[in-house]
């Protein structure tokens, strides 16, 4: 059985941003997406792939120290 995909207005309004958010998040590969038919089709989302998105956004950091910062060289 397979999912059906979230249009970038579910989207929007499963996060509260807007739709033009949505697009450009995408399109800078922050977010989960596929295009139908082709680099200019029309923008789609896999629920299943949304939902493992939002449960890695909402885990916690853990916690850094100097030595994974990657300027610690500049710092001391």
């Amino acid at each position: 059985m397979s999912e059906e995909l979230l249009k970038p207005m579910q989207i929007a309004e499963r996060w509260g941003v807007s739709r033009s958010w949505v697009y450009r998040a995408a399109e800078e590969g922050r977010i989960p997406h596929l295009r139908l038919g082709g680099g200019r089709g029309p923008l789609r989302f896999s629920p299943s792939a949304i939902n493992h998105f939002e449960e890695q956004a909402r885990r916690p950091a853990g916690p850094r120290s100097l030595n994974d910062d990657p300027r610690r060289d500049q710092l001391t």
